[in-house]
């Protein structure tokens, strides 16, 4: 776990959205989060990953 509470692949996953939307102006489809953390097949990006990425942002940049 990072300081953050995420996991190493979570963290990669959150630091490419929070670029991605930076530079964009929107979030990423599934497909553009699978290449930004350099996945091979669908299954790189767990649901798992997102999940646990959902339950950090909600818990700490939304209060929840």
């Amino acid at each position: 776990m990072t300081k953050m509470g995420l996991t190493p692949k979570q963290k990669q996953l959150f630091d490419f959205i929070r670029m991605y939307q930076k530079e964009k102006g929107q979030s990423p489809s599934y497909d553009e989060m699978l290449v930004g953390v350099g996945g091979k097949a669908r299954e790189s990006i767990k649901m798992d990953h997102i999940l646990g990425l959902l339950g950090y942002l909600i818990t700490n940049l939304l209060g929840g």
